[in-house]
């Protein structure tokens, strides 16, 4: 399995995804530096405007996700998708609230950019935050129709293994660049991507976790 996170992708592609003989643990996730998936440390950049206005992120210290008492009409509210989108929500809620976080609220708009990912990974054959026609998580989200660009991403994908919601938030969890995406006190939002494709290696699973925040100083 191979876990990739960022709040912008800069990795290298998965060109390995269809060799059935390579699989990666999480404990042996030091061995991807060179694939330069899961272990560099995610950055927070100030969120552009499509309209190339510029606005400052929240104070993750101040903060407070419980605050926000509507959500802006780009965000699109509403529940996922499939049970498997909503296992992982709320496995994902679960787990932020034991940390002491706020729980997120769903975003179809966010639900569609990553579902939307987790296709073309797999149709384009290809593993990583960055496209290969150099589009990142902010561009997917923006063109999608969400807010802005202040946005964090987790992929996970594995070959017969990461099959269950439980097993990509595990994986997660013990990813510890993932699991302080997961944890960021910032984000309001999420949308889960999922695909599932049976081939005659066995069964491929992708998995996205697409992070989104409320910025009440954009005007829309």
């Amino acid at each position: 399995m191979v876990y990739c996170h960022g709040l912008i992708g800069a990795h290298e592609p998965k060109a390995m995804k269809h060799q059935a003989a390579i699989t990666v643990s999480i404990a042996s996730l030091l061995a991807l530096t060179a694939a330069g998936c899961g272990l560099a440390l995610p950055t927070v950049r100030t969120p552009t405007r499509p309209d190339g206005a510029t606005t400052s992120p929240p104070d993750p210290t101040t903060f407070d996700t419980g605050t926000v008492d509507q959500a802006r009409a780009c965000v699109l509210l509403g529940a996922p998708r499939t049970s498997i989108h909503a296992q992982l929500f709320n496995l994902l809620n679960d787990y932020r609230e034991a940390n002491g976080v706020g729980r997120l609220r769903y975003s179809r708009t966010l639900e569609q950019a990553a579902d939307q990912y987790a296709v073309r990974l797999y149709r384009e054959d290809f593993f990583d935050h960055v496209a290969p026609d150099g589009t990142g998580p902010a561009d997917r989200a923006v063109a999608a129709g969400f807010c802005d660009r202040y946005v964090g991403e987790n992929l996970a994908y594995g070959l017969n293994q990461v099959s269950t919601p439980e097993d990509a938030l595990d994986g997660f969890i013990h990813s510890p660049p993932h699991n302080e995406n997961m944890l960021r006190a910032q984000w309001d939002y999420v949308g889960i991507g999922f695909l599932q494709v049976t081939g005659f290696q066995g069964t491929e699973y992708w998995w996205v976790q697409l992070f989104g925040t409320e910025q009440s100083d954009v005007t829309q």
